[in-house]
């Protein structure tokens, strides 16, 4: 069950940034057009649709570049985690490692004994 809701918290977070990068690209899109609009007027009110243009563009490019491959990465692993097929046995049987086996597993997990 917990693993259903780690899924379902990650599409709420991928929605959402899904929302904000239109959000972005209206922004920068409007801030740009009326920074296009403004050129014969004085410096002063041009200089708030800058920040806005720059506000906008930093953060476009953050996500398209920065946070766009973090949430890739975030979805191939919750659609492994997802794909999990766990088989029970009906009787427990003690594994039997060799001690050259379990010093192999802890070496591939780099972890000390």
């Amino acid at each position: 069950m917990k693993k259903k809701r780690n899924f379902v918290r990650f599409e709420k977070e991928q929605e959402h940034e899904f929302k904000m990068f239109i959000f972005m690209l209206v922004g920068l899109i409007i801030s740009g057009l009326l920074l296009w609009l403004t050129i014969p007027l004085d410096e002063v009110p041009r200089e708030i649709f800058i920040v806005f243009f720059w506000f906008f563009g930093d953060r476009m490019f953050e996500y398209l570049f920065i946070t766009r491959h973090e949430l890739r990465q975030e979805k191939r692993l919750a659609g492994r985690l997802a794909s999990i097929k766990v088989n029970f046995s009906d009787t427990y049987e003690k594994p039997h490692y060799t001690e050259e086996q379990i010093n192999q597993l802890y070496a591939e997990l780099d972890l000390e004994q």
